[in-house]
């Protein structure tokens, strides 16, 4: 390896090392559109290609005919109530901070 080519390379590195914040500036004033309907069509793109593989694949399996479980059946049924640790009627705990814990 020359000097030279050593030295054009150090020059380059350098150029994109500080130069990253102007190439930067230029991409932010560029209208460039919002890539999330692109993002969404590639995540549905996605999901219709594993569920393809997962029904051709769901006949080899052990057992093609269960279902799979219910969200229900797994004792997450109850979602309109809160749980009761959050539903404690004792509300004047956070008045109590600072202050020194009596023995019981």
């Amino acid at each position: 390896m020359q000097w030279n080519t050593i030295v054009i390379l150090v020059v380059l590195i350098g150029a994109c090392y500080y130069g990253w914040a102007f190439v930067e500036a230029i991409l932010i004033l560029l209208p460039i559109p919002d890539p999330k309907g692109g993002i969404d069509a590639l995540k549905n793109y996605g999901h219709q290609f594993t569920r393809c593989f997962k029904d051709l694949f769901q006949g080899v399996s052990e057992k093609p005919d269960e279902a799979p479980a219910d969200i229900s059946e797994q004792g997450y049924s109850n979602f309109e109530q809160a749980p009761q640790s959050l539903q404690d009627d004792d509300v004047n705990s956070d008045d109590d901070v600072g202050r020194e814990m009596t023995p019981v």
